[in-house]
């Protein structure tokens, strides 16, 4: 049982050494600044944690003074 761990894992080492060496396991600068999921799927993975310009926050009571010095 050891023997076949250690030859699955040396296999697998050997094999990840190649794919290395060919230049393929990395996915391209422009990728990596574009973002993987959009550079190769072409679109966002989990979209509802896209950021997206949101309304400007305005005093929920209208005539009070807001606790935001931002809001006076």
């Amino acid at each position: 049982m050891i023997l076949l761990s250690l030859s699955t894992f040396a296999l697998a080492m050997a094999l990840m050494a190649a794919v290395n060496l060919t230049g393929t396991l990395r996915v391209s600068e422009e990728g990596e600044r574009e973002g993987i999921d959009i550079h190769e799927h072409g679109v966002p993975a989990y979209p509802e944690y896209v950021i997206q310009p949101s309304a400007p926050a305005t005093n929920p009571i209208p005539g009070a003074e807001s606790a935001d010095p931002f809001l006076r």
